[in-house]
């Protein structure tokens, strides 16, 4: 799940105003209502991205691009108020490390295999993938306000061919 800045914005790219929800707020709600008829047939786990920091993290050095190993949250049966329980108790902040999300849920996917079940992966994001470190100019940038002369250019690198690749793989 995309905990990234922007998931703090409402639907329309604006700042909530008012009984206007941010992404966040929305994607939380949605979870509620559709996670808890399936908690008993169906293990559910989680992994939000980019990681929580301390106040003080500046937001634009590569500690925000990193991801933990693992889950945040194992799967298993009677999930679902966990899961939500994140949204209640973090905010959105940082950059969007989608391929190191989806790589640390493959990973931990792969170190369990279980024969005969059948596994999937839910990805909730608003936005292109970043935290790309190749350096400008081939750097394509997902933010309006890219200076690519600052030294944190590189959370704003779009990371579009490593998340499809990862994705393809995990599809396979």
């Amino acid at each position: 799940f995309d905990r990234s800045g922007s998931m703090g914005f409402a639907l329309d790219g604006t700042t909530p105003l008012g009984s206007t929800p941010s992404r966040w707020t929305v994607l939380r709600n949605a979870l509620a209502a559709a996670l808890p008829p399936a908690e008993r047939t169906l293990a559910m786990g989680a992994k939000f991205f980019p990681r929580v920091f301390d106040p003080g993290t500046n937001p634009g050095t590569t500690e925000t691009c990193a991801t933990l190993p693992g889950l945040d949250l194992a799967p298993a049966l009677g999930a679902s108020a966990a899961i939500v329980r994140v949204f209640d108790d973090t905010d959105p902040f940082g950059p969007t490390p989608t391929f190191g999300a989806l790589d640390a849920t493959l990973r931990y996917l792969r170190a369990r295999p279980r024969r005969g079940v059948s596994r999937a992966i839910m990805l909730a994001t608003d936005g292109g993938p970043n935290c790309n470190f190749t350096p400008p100019p081939a750097c394509r940038c997902t933010s309006t306000s890219c200076a690519m002369t600052r030294p944190d250019w590189m959370i704003n690198c779009l990371d579009e061919t490593r998340t499809i690749e990862l994705l393809r793989e995990a599809a396979n």
